[in-house]
């Protein structure tokens, strides 16, 4: 069986091919479209959908063997992956990383990421090689960009779907609430890995985007606050609530030692040990919605067959 999943939103025809490149013999790709009409006949088409209801509905899509692969990785249509490694691929040395170090939740550098502050810019470009040369292989952001992030098979069904309650406001939230639940649940198996890092040659605002200034500040704090506390059931380390804490981001490196994802705690690990009842119910409704398609599924296929 394939390793990987790719799963990628697509605003054009362009980048739908470009995608679908990436398919190959330890990876399957997906891709939803929603601006045009897909090219290829497996593409889903889900248009005036938001980043957050175009990711939960591709993850619908494979629900019925994405615990086949070990990683599914998200990715962004407009965001490219770097090295410096020779001879290789960006994407090549991501998933190297990912079977190599094994995390619950891993992702490439990005140019706002506290540990490559004025190493890279938005583009990819290195700004500063000396300070390239001494990052570590590895860090531990405590909020990270979700445009390339990879995501455990063995946790995926207790950390999804993304939240959309507030796309109206801003596209942005459903990442952060994912980054403030993932530090409670598997706070010593997220990494970042150095050697490859995301860039956003051809990135576009979200239609809805409240995040600059303090007004914008405030709301993600807000959130993060009072929705993440209401909804989950595991504190957080330090029993602290850390807020969005954008542009003075901490690294947790030096408060975490990293350890690769305990296959056997997520495994016992319920849907009821992390989420009060105000949000499980929705989170068990996404997933039992996907096991009675499937078991419909199965059963019109049988029905075929005896005929």
């Amino acid at each position: 069986m394939k390793q990987f999943c790719i799963l990628a939103q697509c605003r054009n025809r362009s980048s739908e091919k470009l995608i679908k490149n990436l398919q190959c013999e330890d990876t399957d790709v997906y891709t939803l479209t929603y601006k045009h009409a897909p090219v290829f006949g497996d593409s889903i088409h889900m248009p005036n959908s938001t980043w957050t209801t175009g990711r939960n509905r591709l993850l619908e899509h494979v629900s019925s063997k994405v615990h086949t692969y070990k990683y599914v990785i998200y990715l962004d249509d407009d965001t490219e992956l770097n090295t410096n490694i020779i001879d290789k691929t960006g994407m090549e040395v991501f998933k190297e990383n990912l079977l190599k170090y094994k995390p619950g939740i891993g992702f490439p550098a990005y140019w706002w990421h506290s540990s490559v502050t004025n190493i890279f810019d938005r583009l990819g470009i290195i700004k500063n090689k000396q300070a390239f040369v001494k990052l570590k292989p590895t860090s531990q952001p405590v909020c990270y960009d979700h445009c390339v992030i990879a995501i455990s098979t063995h946790v995926i069904d207790k950390m999804l779907p993304y939240h959309d309650e507030f796309d109206s406001t801003s596209w942005w939230v459903s990442g952060d609430i994912f980054c403030t639940i993932a530090r409670a649940v598997l706070p010593d198996s997220i990494l970042q890995f150095n050697n490859v890092w995301s860039s956003n040659k051809y990135s576009e605002p979200y239609p809805n985007n409240s995040d600059s200034g303090p007004v914008g500040l405030n709301f993600f704090n807000h959130v993060l606050d009072t929705y993440t506390t209401k909804i989950l059931k595991i504190p957080l380390k330090r029993g602290e609530i850390d807020t969005w804490i954008y542009p003075t981001n901490r690294e947790l490196e030096s408060t975490y030692t990293y350890k690769s994802i305990n296959i056997s705690k997520c495994n016992n690990l319920s849907t009821q040990d992390i989420y009060n009842n105000y949000y499980l119910f929705k989170h068990n409704m996404f997933w039992d919605k996907i096991s009675t398609n499937q078991r419909q599924l199965m059963y019109s296929k049988k029905m075929q067959q005896t005929r």
